[in-house]
């Protein structure tokens, strides 16, 4: 089963700016699982978490016996990371408009969540 860092936050169709979700499913930084876990899931302007080993280092593209793990590389802290959750992966419509959303994503801008 695949893992993902979660963003809580109000995501609004572009068309009516009704609120469709308040979670946002990503593939970057430590992620705990597949589901949100409490003490895991980001906010705006939150940093990138990442697992760090007993030495120190980071470990990237790396899964951890003991669970979770590291999906990316922390030397990239500028990217945008797009919403993979099963909501916008079955062609979605806003329930208030009927407009097709597209999908959402994740700005991270040194290091840190800017917007979705």
């Amino acid at each position: 089963m695949p893992s993902y860092a979660h963003l809580e936050h109000n995501l609004r169709c572009p068309h009516c700016r009704e609120v469709v979700t308040d979670m946002v499913w990503f593939q970057w930084g430590y992620s705990s699982g597949y589901a949100p876990r409490a003490g895991y899931v980001y906010h705006l302007h939150d940093p990138i978490h990442w697992k760090v080993c007993k030495d120190g280092s980071i470990m990237p593209w790396t899964y951890f016996e003991r669970g979770g793990g590291n999906l990316g590389d922390p030397s990239i802290r500028d990217l945008i990371a797009r919403d993979t959750s099963p909501l916008f992966q079955t062609g979605t419509v806003c329930e208030s408009c009927n407009q097709r959303l597209e999908g959402a994503a994740v700005e991270i801008r040194g290091g840190v969540i800017q917007k979705a």
